[in-house]
């Protein structure tokens, strides 16, 4: 094994193994297909259901059941992972599968888990002038985090199956959060296609619109 870290998405049973000098997969595809992972220092983001955003000052491992019951029925089958929100001064609760966990603990035994979620809770904010909605977007999920007075409002993880969602859900997240369209910023990462950018301009200033590249490779930039 080489000591380089090596990321991997896990997205609908599916991994996605990019790369650092480009756009590009080094390899993706089922994940009950995945070869050997060689590299010791191993970082999943696991696209999970539910999670829960805790204030550190509150968190109480001994109560994590308790916390896990508010988003989740299912508790048989699963392993509790925790993860710091360093920008929230937070820890990030939620559930991994233990069938995903077994097929990448054996693929390399010592891999780390992570809800993919924290990468965008732990983006810094470049300003807190104007209200400001984030989009996180794979092909069948978006997470969208609301900011208002650059503090997180909201952070939601939605089934899409196509920009008719994309633009259902942050609107609904807008609204829930008071936000007003005429200048809220709009920053875009992820896997989208050129009609979504299109779509989004109807609902809010094309000034305030920010896209960055199309691929998952932008969750880690």
């Amino acid at each position: 094994m080489d000591n380089q870290e090596s990321i991997i998405f896990i997205i609908n049973d599916q991994y996605f193994i990019p790369k650092k000098e480009d756009q590009n997969l080094k390899g993706n595809g089922d994940l009950s297909s995945i070869d050997e992972i060689k590299s010791e220092l191993t970082i999943a983001y696991i696209d999970a259901l539910h999670f829960n955003i805790i204030p550190e000052s509150l968190f109480n491992e001994s109560k994590i059941d308790s916390y896990l019951s508010l988003t989740t029925e299912k508790l048989n089958g699963i392993t509790p992972i925790t993860n710091k929100i360093l920008q929230l001064n937070s820890i990030l609760l939620w559930t991994l599968d233990e069938k995903i966990k077994k097929k990448l603990i054996l693929k390399n035994p010592g891999i780390t888990f992570h809800h993919i979620a924290e990468l965008f809770l732990n983006e810094p904010l470049g300003q807190n002038l104007q209200p400001e909605i984030k989009l996180r977007i794979t092909e069948s999920t978006i997470y969208i985090l609301c900011y208002k007075n650059g503090k997180l409002q909201i952070a939601n993880r939605f089934s899409i199956s196509g920009p008719e969602d994309t633009i259902y859900y942050t609107l609904l997240c807008a609204e829930h959060c008071n936000l007003k369209k005429e200048n809220t910023l709009i920053n875009i990462k992820g896997v989208y296609q050129d009609k979504l950018i299109s779509q989004v301009k109807k609902y809010f200033n094309t000034e305030n619109i920010h896209s960055e590249s199309t691929s998952l490779q932008s969750f880690i930039h």
